[in-house]
């Protein structure tokens, strides 16, 4: 699963210090941009920003508008067209890190992990303590079982941005990797602190039954699926519970149950196969 890597960062164009000064109708049609953007309206922030541009092809400030067009056009599903305007803001603002970001993100959802991880290394390089790429590139080397490098970025995560999400769980799944699911269980238990999800009492359960303390990981799925009852993913470990202890019939109702909710078929019959009577 990528991490999260793959979240897109709306960045509105903003009057700089020391920037050339800008006309009235490019102001407005970058305000306007800013409120199609806000509310999702992406084909006429395509159109005021376009407009933008071609008001004052040589304005300085247009790489800010060529991030946002990029963005827009990601959000169509025209990566083609987002890949073009990254490009062309980084021709004249090539240490841009928000454009390096948000081209890197948009390489990673079209597969070219390789291309996105130079991005990712050169905008850290320019700015080490930005979270977002910091995970991002964490992730592209989860997915590519670089453990040693995606630890390293998590953990510089969690110490520049400790309040932040992400870092723990990313070192969660590292730790579960490496098969220390005791590990794991402490850094799901950190992100959770941070911020609870369903997906992460999925973990942190799972990690618990991989450390053999099915007394914990049955107090914690008690805990869980009371605070998120119709997670597919948390009925499908009670499931699992339940068939440790040869107790099929309940196994089958939370079967049933994880796929009403929504749980990953595949993942269900990986893990809960159906069980006889």
């Amino acid at each position: 699963m990528r991490t999260a890597i793959l979240t897109l960062m709306i960045t509105v164009c903003a009057l700089l210090p020391g920037a050339q000064t800008l006309t009235r109708p490019y102001v407005e049609c970058a305000d306007s941009a800013d409120r199609y953007i806000r509310n999702e309206n992406w084909a006429d922030a395509e159109r005021v920003i376009v407009k933008a541009l071609r008001l004052e092809p040589a304005n300085k400030s247009n790489y800010l508008l060529w991030s946002n067009l990029g963005i827009v056009r990601n959000r169509m599903g025209d990566t083609d067209g987002a890949l073009q305007a990254f490009d062309i803001g980084l021709a004249s603002a090539p240490r841009s890190t928000v454009l390096l970001a948000n081209r890197a993100y948009t390489l990673i959802e079209t597969g070219r992990d390789s291309e996105a991880l130079r991005d990712l290394d050169l905008a850290l390089e320019i700015d080490s303590t930005l979270l977002s790429p910091r995970l991002a590139r964490a992730g592209l080397h989860l997915d590519a079982k670089r453990l040693s490098e995606a630890g390293r970025d998590y953990s510089a995560a969690v110490s520049m941005h400790p309040d932040s999400p992400g870092g723990h769980e990313g070192l969660g799944d590292v730790a579960s990797l490496q098969g220390d699911n005791r590990k794991a269980c402490e850094e799901y238990a950190r992100e959770i602190a941070i911020e609870d999800s369903d997906s992460l009492r999925f973990k942190k359960i799972l990690a618990l039954i991989g450390a053999d303390d099915i007394s914990h990981a049955e107090e914690e799925m008690h805990e869980a699926i009371g605070k998120y009852p119709r997670s597919g993913e948390l009925h499908l470990m009670r499931g699992v519970l339940h068939k440790r202890k040869y107790q099929n019939t309940e196994a089958n109702i939370e079967r049933k149950l994880a796929l009403e909710y929504g749980a990953d078929p595949s993942l269900v019959d990986a893990m809960l196969p159906q069980s006889k009577k």
